[in-house]
Formats: structure tokens, sequence, C-alpha cells
């Protein structure tokens, strides 16, 4: 199945079990409630974002549309599982799949984590035992280390405040931006570099309201706006006062490969130094200056400081215990052949 198809149908069933299931109480809507790709949740493999979501609908699937006590227990402690290991692996990494701080996945990844913020929310208060307390506690634990991540990349002044602008996996775009205005009235001021569900999300955690003028449907979860789905879940989240538990106090986690912030008065700087050789596609610095209203992102592998003068000592995120030697090699420094798995 073609990668995009599988994106499709998990987030087909995201969107509909979340209509049939809203907030406050997920009680179901309709008399006989479902998913539209129910093989879905039967497949396995898939890169690190679709086995987030994969996850999710079993999670939802299993103990809200059709319930099954023992499949929705395994269900819960493969969820469980799949958080855990990232503190291993690295923060958003399954196996060898490295997708940290994704610009073009990071909706799917969010559609998936919200989706699992609520259900995880209500199994929790109704059932105070294994597996479904930690389930709740692993959620809110990737929240807050995703948070702290963030904020470590947030534009802190100019007509891009309030964006998140880091280095990371599957970065479609590098080059650099200058300007993008928005318009009377705050309304949203586009760029080709950062990830608008990922600044709207983040905005939503950090302070529980955006600033920017959205689209009047921006936050209406419906089909035809899959990729939206992960900032209309958190708005719901949000407005039913679930909350996301101490995501605004910092817990950096961990990385498959190391990342170095150095944060100035008018911009920031993130940098790979070691760069990302779990990674598909990545850009290894990523750079804004506030007053400038500049967004930039590098996938060369070695730069020199975009700021003149000293650097003031960077906020590291630490490089995961498994390590890359396991990765292609051939994006480490002098290359080589890759080494066994």
């Amino acid at each position: 199945m073609a990668a995009g198809q599988l994106n499709r149908l998990l987030g087909e069933n995201t969107v509909q079990f979340h209509l049939q299931h809203p907030l406050p109480d997920l009680k179901s809507t309709v008399t006989r409630p479902s998913l539209p790709n129910r093989s879905a949740l039967d497949s396995t493999g898939g890169t690190p974002n679709q086995k987030a979501e994969r996850l999710a609908n079993r999670v939802a699937f299993y103990h809200f549309v059709e319930p099954d006590a023992a499949k929705g227990r395994r269900a819960a402690q493969d969820t469980v599982g799949f958080f855990k290991d990232q503190l291993t692996t690295g923060h958003q990494c399954v196996g060898n799949g490295d997708e940290a701080l994704t610009p073009s996945h990071g909706p799917v990844w969010l559609r998936a984590i919200m989706s699992l913020r609520i259900t995880s929310q209500a199994l929790a208060r109704g059932s105070r035992t294994a597996p479904y307390v930690e389930l709740e506690t692993r959620v809110l634990e990737w929240i807050r280390h995703h948070t702290s991540l963030n904020r470590l990349g947030e534009v802190l002044g100019g007509v891009h405040q309030g964006k998140v602008l880091l280095p990371g996996a599957r970065t479609d775009t590098a080059l650099c931006f200058v300007g993008g205005a928005g318009g009377p009235d705050g309304k949203y001021p586009a760029d080709p570099l950062t990830d608008q569900v990922t600044n709207v999300v983040h905005q939503l955690i950090a302070n529980g309201a955006v600033a920017w003028k959205l689209g009047r449907d921006f936050f209406k979860l419906r089909q035809t706006a899959q990729d939206l789905a992960g900032a209309a879940l958190a708005r719901s989240i949000v407005d039913t006062k679930i909350g996301f538990g101490a995501a605004n106090q910092p817990q950096l986690p961990v990385l498959r490969s190391r990342l170095l912030v150095y944060r100035l008065p008018d911009g920031h700087w993130g940098t790979f130094p070691d760069l990302m050789p779990c990674a598909l596609d990545p850009g290894y610095h990523a750079w804004a200056r506030y007053s400038l209203g500049e967004l930039c992102r590098s996938k060369a592998p070695a730069m020199n400081s975009p700021f003149p003068g000293p650097l003031p000592e960077p906020v590291e995120v630490k490089a995961a215990p498994r390590g890359t030697a396991a990765c292609n090699a051939s994006q480490r420094p002098g290359g080589g052949p890759p080494e066994p798995a």
C-alpha cells in the first residue's frame, strides 16, 4: 500500500471516530458507529507517523466503536510500548526510522497524538488500572516533550512570532524566506518552511489560544481537511478543559541525533552537528531572524553560524542511548558504508 494512501485511510478513521464520538463524553451519536477503513487497523509496517495513527485508531476502535476487552487492552499496551521505546530510540523515532521535528508529517503525528490524548483521558478516568493510567501518562509525557522542543524553536518576535522553526526530518523545502506579512487584523502569515498545524497546536498547548485569525472552518473537523484534524482536536481539548497535563513545564526528551539550539535576542539557530543518519530527507540547520521576518533552512551537511559575532551557549538536546550506528552511515561526516543493523 502506498504511504500516502495509508495516511489517508488512517486519517479518515481518526476523523470519523471523533465526529461520531465527540467530547466531552465520547458517547456515540449514531446507532452503529464504525470506522470507514477497518482493514487499516490490521496492517503492519509503515512509517513512524503511520504507526502512531494506527495505534490511535486501534485504541479508539476496540474501546469505543466495537469494544473488545482483550483487544482493547492489547492496543493500550502496544501504545504504551510505542511511547516508552522512544525514550531509547529518540522522540518521534521508531526503530531506526527518525522523524524528529518533521514539518511535512507534523499534521499526521498531531492528529494521532491529539486523538490519543482524548481517548486515553477517558479510559484512565473510567478505569484507574493498568494499562490505562500509564497510557494517559505516556501520552502526556510525549506532549510535554514535544512542547519543550517546540519552545526551543519558537519565534519570539516579528511577523512570524509564535511559529516554530527547527531543523528536522522529512523537510520538503530548504531556502530562506523573508516576509509573509499576514495582512490586516492579524491574519496568519503563510510561509513555506513551518507547519501551520504545528504552529497552531503549539500555541493552543502553550497559551490556550491562538492570536492569528484563521479561516472560518479551520477548526471544523471534517474529512475534506484531514491535515487540520490535529488542530481541531487540540481546540476541543482546550474548550472542554481536558488540558495537556504538565506540557508547559519544560522537560526535553532525547532525540536520535544530538540537537543544538542557540537562542539570541533577535533570532535563533538550531543545528544537528552530527547530522541525522536515521532520518529521511533531513534539513540539518534552521534559523530565524525575528526583526527581518526571515526564516531559513539548510540541508547542507556543514555550515557556519548564520549570525555575526560570538554565540551564546546552546541548549543541547541529547542523543538517544541507542545511537545511530545501525543507520545509513553515508550521512555522517566522512561518509562510509552503512554499518550492520
